[in-house]
């Protein structure tokens, strides 16, 4: 579709939307105290559902089930969930230099668009949420398929937003493990005032990843700190700042020998100022993180920036439709400062614009529709080019009753070529593609979801089509190039969950899928397999008195790796995360817990790496001990 014709048609049905600014509700809120095993989405439609009401493959994750799982951080509570393929580099989840942890939903790499609080963090394609502790978090809520029509470019396999808390209980937390692991929490507030500072460390693990034949990494020490500042003026308008700085120094060792060594630190800031009316919603926010690696043969500064407010306008057109309108500007700034210690490409700057609207009409109590669709282009591109995409979505859902439902989606998605991909940036040689095409795809739904008593049941059927995806070649003169390629995954998944009774309750999930990347380079051509064919996820929980423990696992199978220095997949042997937590509270006041990570001890892969039998590997069996005290 022509773009000025697209924008034009956006704008016209805004604007005139405007004008009904402030019609009556008669989407009614209803009492959903009864529902135990159903919970609220905002996330999947902008506006707040019932997650059997949402036309979506979601995922829900509270506080309570953060911690019961023993995650630590935002990063560790992602990871254990279904259709989540987790990329890691060192202990801890620290990065190692510019490659930072990826989540992967549904097999795809670079397609998932990070959120807090409804605000974007992503930064040419790279997030770091492992420094977003879990006691800062209120819940995350997770929705898999294309996202681009509401929230833009990088929504493309699923969108995941962490939603802090707005009031923190006043409490202290010290906790200490092997390889000398150390934690200190300390949340204090008001009504009005909120302040947040935690600080998880790491010390040596040795043999924490292998990198080429007869070479290993060790750990030698890693922190991730993060220090949360919030402001409530009053129920619908608040302020957030949030510092993430995590460190991590590391050496390399050839036939025994030190190879090289590294210290890598990334700060990131984000600032963000967040209202939520009844009919009117708005973010404004400013990200800006700052990558500082250092070693025996290099030093690389890169700096990434990002500004914008997004603004949405709720509107009851009649007593069946409501009409979600509204734009988003952002403002993207990159700055590779060196390269092998020489001068490097510079600043890069772009300006990325949007408007979006969705309709949710009902045809009666039983059948409902949501169509949608969203213009976004960019100008004063640094390389002189602009891009524009038009996409749009339709999702039908019909209601058995008020606990069981039946959906079909189809929905189109997008990715902005990132400035690291048009530029070099960083230390390994990368030749300039400033032609990329944005990455472009569609995403086929369907799905059921029932709460049947204590039991909720979810099923959706999915099929993925991304053209164009911006993947990573290894050209024979050594030197790496973005290029546009192609992706396709096609796949089932189900999951229940159980509150059998007060004392306990399990989860399972299964998914079946096959991702699959095409080449078409000198060094390979087709179809290849990347990541996990298939994925089955559970816990098991249970409380009595003033005890209560949780055992959870993420098993996936038939993985691959495909990366760009080869000419064909290969094997990867299954990983399998679990965790054990532990908790004991002899009064209200405080809690002593106990958390065991890798309860089997296995040497499981956990990175994708470039060569057969290389990789991240899952840290041996560790665990760590800790007090908290409420005041």
């Amino acid at each position: 579709m022509n773009k000025k014709f697209s924008t034009s048609l956006l704008m016209t049905v805004i604007i005139t939307s405007l004008c009904f600014g402030e019609a009556q509700s008669i989407f009614a809120e209803e009492n959903f105290d009864e529902y135990t095993l159903d919970t609220m989405v905002v996330t999947a439609t902008r506006t707040e559902k019932r997650d059997v009401d949402v036309p979506a493959s979601t995922e829900i994750i509270t506080y309570e089930d953060i911690v019961d799982s023993g995650s630590v951080n935002a990063m560790e509570a992602v990871s254990k969930m279904l259709g989540v393929d987790y990329n890691t580099y060192l202990p801890g989840g620290s990065a190692q230099t510019s490659m930072t942890n990826e989540i992967n939903v549904r097999g795809f790499s670079y397609g998932t668009l990070i959120l807090v609080n409804g605000n974007p963090i992503n930064l040419n394609n790279t997030y770091v949420i492992d420094a977003i502790p879990a006691e800062a978090i209120e819940r995350i809520e997770v929705v898999k398929g294309g996202g681009s029509v509401l929230y833009g470019s990088e929504a493309q396999s699923g969108v995941i937003n962490i939603i802090t808390k707005k009031k923190v209980s006043n409490k202290v937390r010290v906790g200490f493990g092997n390889y000398k692991q150390q934690q200190y929490n300390v949340a204090v507030g008001n009504d009005k005032l909120k302040i947040n500072y935690d600080l998880k460390k790491w010390g040596y693990v040795k043999e924490a990843r292998y990198t080429a034949a007869n070479t290993y990494t060790n750990l030698k020490e890693s922190s991730n700190e993060n220090i949360g500042i919030g402001y409530n003026f009053n129920d619908q308008l608040n302020f957030e700042y949030n510092h993430l700085d995590t460190e991590v120094s590391y050496e390399s060792l050839k036939k025994g020998r030190l190879n090289s060594f590294t210290d890598s630190s990334n700060k990131q800031d984000l600032i963000q100022l967040n209202y939520n009316g009844n009919k009117t919603k708005g973010h404004a926010w400013f990200n800006k993180t700052k990558l500082d690696y250092a070693g025996s043969s290099a030093r690389n500064l890169f700096e990434n920036e990002s500004f914008g407010a997004d603004l949405q306008q709720n509107i009851e057109l009649n007593n069946k439709s409501l009409l979600t309108v509204g734009g988003v500007y952002k403002r993207e700034v990159y700055n590779s400062k060196l390269k092998k210690g020489k001068p490097s490409i510079g600043k890069k700057a772009r300006n990325q614009m949007g408007l979006f609207a969705q309709l949710d009409y009902k045809f009666n109590d039983k059948d409902n529709v949501i169509i949608g669709g969203r213009g976004t282009w960019t100008s004063s591109e640094s390389n002189g080019q602009s891009y524009d995409n038009f996409s749009t979505s339709a999702q039908y859902i019909h209601k058995f009753d008020q606990d069981k439902s039946f959906y079909v989606s189809v929905a189109e998605s997008f990715v902005m070529p990132s400035f690291k991909q048009m530029f070099p940036s960083s230390w390994v040689e990368t030749k300039p593609n400033p032609d990329l095409k944005p990455q472009e795809g569609i995403n086929y739904e369907m799905g059921y979801k029932e709460i049947s008593g204590n039991h909720a049941w979810k099923v959706a059927l999915f099929h993925m089509d991304i053209k164009d995806n911006i993947s990573a070649t290894l050209n024979k003169d050594d030197t790496y190039e973005y290029s546009n390629q192609d992706f396709k995954n096609t796949g089932f998944e189900a999951s229940l969950r159980v509150d059998a009774s007060e004392k306990f309750d399990y989860d399972l999930g299964l998914l079946v899928h096959n991702p699959k990347y095409k080449w078409d380079t000198d060094i390979r051509n087709g179809w290849h397999n990347k990541f996990g064919k298939y994925q089955i996820t559970g816990g098991v929980g249970y409380k009595i008195d003033k005890f209560r423990a949780k055992l959870t696992g993420s098993y996936i199978g038939d993985r691959y790796s495909s990366p760009s220095t080869m000419s064909y997949s290969y094997k990867l042997k299954p990983y399998f995360l679990t965790s054990l937590t532990a908790t004991y509270s002899p009064d209200n006041n405080s809690e002593v817990s106990l958390l065991i990570n890798n309860l089997l001890n296995r040497s499981d892969i956990l990175s994708y790496s470039n060569k057969v039998g290389f990789g991240s590997l899952y840290t041996p069996t560790n665990f760590m001990l800790s007090y908290t005290y409420r005041f």
